[in-house]
């Protein structure tokens, strides 16, 4: 499921996302973060988090999912050899 979370500065969606991604029941949980915002994005929600339950998401950027999905998948126009 994609969820958007939408408001101004300060209204607290980056608490209202950390929240949601700790509550979450599912085991493998997803969550797709731009490359200039990673690092810190990262950082923040280890701290959020902890150790145990940040090691079991999946974080990555558009490009890394895509990088991902062109290795898992290949080149869509390739005949198979």
């Amino acid at each position: 499921m994609v969820e958007f979370i939408t408001g101004g500065s300060g209204s607290g969606k980056t608490t209202l996302m950390f929240e949601r991604i700790k509550a979450g029941n599912s085991s493998k949980q997803i969550v797709l973060v731009p490359e200039q915002y990673s690092y810190e994005f990262d950082k923040s929600l280890y701290f959020y988090l902890g150790s145990v339950e940040f090691n079991k998401l999946i974080l990555t950027s558009f490009t890394g999912i895509a990088r991902q999905l062109f290795q898992d998948f290949g080149e869509p126009d390739r005949q198979g050899e």
